[in-house]
């Protein structure tokens, strides 16, 4: 029985899709400078830190956790082409080519790994080393080293969660600082405070799974699928638009 004044895992999932929408739509036609578009991404910076806590919670209740890391990296691959096309097509490069790192869904693979890898009883050195390595290759995708640092997080301390949620917001200055450096920022540099949305979302989370989408609508693939979806529906408006 689901408790008043909780969310189940289904509510969380759809609020965040929901986010990645009003972000995606507000990179492709709305102003980076303006409030609206400063609101629309303070809402769409939920979508990271929500990724890195379904991926400790999947990765604690899988049977295999090597199919789920083939899952990841499966619709990584798939979506690498439409990432880039919806990046041509907002104008943040001149060429699709220009577009040289990967998907969040890539760095959500490499983030999978570092927690599969410490969870072997590998000598301390030898994880430390896969770990630091897998981080490098983080960074060669969306949200880098703190999408890795995230996941580290909410797995580590999952079953202590007021302390988790104390560390995620501590962590959010060494995080910015992982995706933008010292100095860089985008738009107003009011947005990334959007990334303590997640803390009540979470807050209200008891592991409840909630409700299950049909499989004649996707099922468990429904969230893999609903990334590249969105993004290549988004980049048709703007092709055929023009705007």
């Amino acid at each position: 029985m689901i408790k008043a004044n909780t969310l189940t895992t289904y509510h969380l999932k759809l609020i965040t899709l929901v986010a990645m929408v009003i972000d995606h739509v507000a990179w492709a036609w709305v102003d980076t400078y303006s409030i609206t578009g400063e609101l629309m991404h303070a809402i769409g910076r939920l979508v990271a830190p929500m990724m890195a806590y379904f991926l400790a919670m999947g990765i604690a209740s899988t049977r295999n956790a090597g199919r789920y890391l083939g899952r990841l990296f499966g619709f990584a691959v798939m979506s690498q082409p439409v990432f880039m096309w919806f990046q041509y097509q907002i104008g943040m490069v001149d060429t699709i080519g220009d577009v040289m790192w990967g998907n969040v869904l890539f760095t959500l693979t490499v983030s999978l790994a570092v927690l599969m890898v410490w969870r072997q009883a590998w000598p301390m050195a030898t994880k430390m080393m896969a770990v630091i390595g897998l981080c490098l290759v983080a960074d060669l995708s969306e949200y880098g080293m703190a999408m890795v640092l995230w996941a580290i997080i909410f797995d580590r301390l999952r079953l202590h969660k007021a302390q988790m949620l104390m560390v995620y917001v501590l962590s959010l200055p060494i995080a910015y600082i992982l995706i933008y450096g010292i100095n860089a920022t985008v738009g107003l540099g009011v947005m990334h405070f959007g990334w303590l949305l997640a803390v009540p979302l979470i807050a209200l989370h008891h592991g409840v799974q909630g409700r299950a989408i049909p499989l004649w609508f996707g099922g468990r693939y429904f969230f893999y699928g609903f990334y590249p979806v969105h993004l290549a529906l988004i980049a048709v408006m703007v092709w055929v638009l023009g705007v």
